[in-house]
C-alpha cells in the first residue's frame, strides 16, 4: 500500500512540470496570436486611411521661401482635398525637346508639401498636354487627360484613372452620348466635384470641318456619373447653339447648382482692323437645376476670363478678367492710375452671383497680375507687380473685411502657380513658377 502511494506521489510529480510546460506553451501560443490580430487589425486600418488619403504629414516652417525643384517646367498642382500634404502636378522635363517638337508632360506626386516629387511617367504615359482632377473624398483616387495620338488631331483625347495613388492606371473607354455624330472625345477643363466628373467638351472646326453654321456646338459643358465611361451634355437653352463655353464652377453641396461663362465664339477681324477693336463680350450664367433653366448674372465679361468658387463656402464667387482697351466707370476701388484704362479685374460675389463688387482693378500698363487664386474659404490671394519692375508682391483680401494686405514678396520673378492649404486655420501654401536665366524653378512659401 506504502509502495503504491509512492508510485503515485512520483507519478503526480512528474504530471505537474508536463502540465505547467503545456499551460506555458499554451500561453505564449495565445500572445503570439494576440499580436498577429493586432497586427492584423492595425494593418487593415492602416489600408482603409490610405484608401482616403496618404498620412498627414507637419506642414512646414512658415514665413520663407524654399526652392524644390528645377528640374521640371509646372503647368499645373494641386493638393488633395483630404490632404494637404499630398499633391500632383503636371509637368514636363527641363530642358525641353528641340524648338518645334512638343513639350512630353508627365505627372507628378509629393505626400511631403513638394519636398520630395515622384515621377509617374513609368507608371502613366502622357503626351503633348496633361490635365488632372482628384477624387475630393480619397486623394489616391484621380483622374488624368492627355492627347489619343502625339500629334493631337481629331482623335479622341484618353482619359486615364488610378485608385491607388498612381501606382496603377486604366484606360477608360469614354464616349459621349448627345445624338450629334462624328464627335470625337475631347473633354478639358477636369474636375471631379461630388461623385460626378465635369469638364469643357471642346469640338474644333478646322480638325472636325465644323463651322460656325454647322449644327454641331463648338463646345459645351459635359459630366459623367459613372467615373468617366459616359458623358452627357448640360445644355444652356439661354444661348444659342454656337454656344462656346470657357470656364465653369460646380457647388460642391449641390452638383445641379453650375456657373458657367459662355457666349458666341470670337470674332475675326477685318484686316487693318485689330483684334481687341471687335471683342466679343461672354455671359456668365447660373442653373440651380442642372441645367434645365438658366440666369444671367454678368453679360459683360470679356474671353479667357476665369472663374472660381470657394468650396467650403460655394456662394463666394470670383471673376478674373483681362481687361484690354476698355475702360471701366466703377470707381468705388482706388486705381493704380487715375487716368489709364483698366487692363486687368476681379469681381466678386458673395452671394451666389445676385450682387458684384470689384476687389482688384489694374489700370492700363501700370501694373500685371501674375495670377490669382481663391482658397476654400473665399481668401483672394493675388500675385502683382508694377509695370517696368520685377518686384512683386502677393497680396490677400478678405471678403469679410473687404481689405487687401500684403503678404510677401517672392524671391524671383514668375507666376503664381497655385495656392493649396496648410490643414491648419486660415494657412495657405503659395506655389511661385520661375523661369529666370534660361533655368526653371519651383518655389515654395508657407502663409501661417
Amino acid at each position: 500500500m506504502k509502495a503504491r502511494d509512492q508510485h503515485k506521489s512520483a507519478d503526480k510529480q512528474r504530471a505537474t512540470p508536463a502540465r505547467k510546460s503545456w499551460l506555458t506553451s499554451f500561453g505564449t501560443l495565445l500572445v503570439v496570436l494576440l499580436i498577429i490580430a493586432t497586427s492584423i487589425i492595425l494593418f487593415v486600418l492602416r489600408g482603409i486611411t490610405n484608401q482616403a488619403s496618404s498620412p498627414l504629414s507637419t506642414p512646414p516652417a512658415a514665413g520663407q521661401w524654399v526652392n524644390l525643384d528645377n528640374r521640371y517646367l509646372f503647368s499645373s498642382l494641386e493638393a488633395a482635398p483630404t490632404n494637404p500634404a499630398l499633391l500632383y502636378a503636371c509637368a514636363s522635363p527641363y530642358p525641353q525637346p528641340q524648338q518645334g517638337q512638343s513639350p512630353q508632360y508627365t505627372l507628378l506626386r509629393s505626400d511631403d508639401f513638394g519636398a520630395h516629387w515622384q515621377d509617374l511617367s513609368k507608371q502613366v504615359t502622357l503626351r503633348d498636354f496633361c490635365q488632372f482632377t482628384i477624387n475630393p473624398a480619397n486623394g489616391n483616387e484621380l483622374f488624368v487627360v492627355t492627347a489619343g495620338t502625339p500629334t493631337g488631331g481629331n482623335t479622341p483625347d484618353v482619359l486615364k484613372q488610378s485608385s491607388d495613388g498612381g501606382k496603377t492606371w486604366k484606360t477608360l473607354q469614354s464616349r459621349l452620348q448627345d445624338g450629334q455624330a462624328n464627335v470625337t472625345w475631347h473633354v478639358q477643363q477636369l474636375r471631379q466635384v461630388g461623385h460626378d466628373l465635369f469638364g469643357i467638351q471642346w469640338t474644333s472646326p478646322l480638325a472636325s470641318n465644323v463651322t460656325q453654321l454647322s449644327t454641331t456646338t463648338p463646345s459645351r459643358l459635359v459630366h459623367s456619373s459613372d467615373e468617366g465611361q459616359t458623358w452627357t451634355p448640360i445644355t444652356n437653352p439661354a444661348a444659342s447653339i454656337t454656344l462656346i463655353v470657357h470656364d465653369y464652377a460646380v457647388n460642391p453641396n449641390d452638383t445641379r447648382t453650375i456657373y458657367e461663362i459662355a457666349g458666341p465664339p470670337p470674332r475675326l477681324s477685318e484686316p487693318g482692323i485689330t483684334p481687341g477693336a471687335k471683342t466679343t463680350l461672354m455671359t456668365l450664367y447660373k442653373t440651380t437645376d442642372g441645367g434645365a433653366n438658366w440666369q444671367q448674372l454678368l453679360n459683360d465679361i470679356l474671353p479667357d476670363s476665369t472663374l472660381q468658387l470657394a468650396s467650403a463656402k460655394p456662394t463666394t464667387l470670383f471673376v478674373g478678367e483681362a481687361m484690354s482697351n476698355r475702360a471701366l466707370n466703377d470707381t468705388s476701388v482706388p486705381m493704380l492710375s487715375s487716368t489709364a484704362p483698366i487692363s486687368f479685374r476681379i469681381r466678386t460675389s458673395t452671394d451666389g452671383g445676385a450682387t458684384w463688387q470689384t476687389t482688384l482693378q489694374v489700370q492700363g500698363a501700370s501694373g500685371f497680375v501674375h495670377g490669382w487664386f481663391s482658397t476654400i474659404d473665399g481668401q483672394l490671394y493675388a500675385l502683382s507687380s508694377a509695370n517696368g519692375s520685377n518686384n512683386s508682391t502677393i497680396r490677400r483680401y478678405d471678403p469679410a473685411s473687404k481689405q487687401w494686405n500684403d503678404v510677401t514678396k517672392p524671391p524671383q520673378p514668375g507666376d503664381l502657380l497655385a495656392v493649396t492649404p496648410t490643414g491648419t486655420n486660415n494657412g495657405a501654401v503659395f506655389w511661385l513658377r520661375s523661369f529666370v536665366g534660361g533655368k526653371t524653378a519651383l518655389y515654395r512659401y508657407v502663409s501661417g
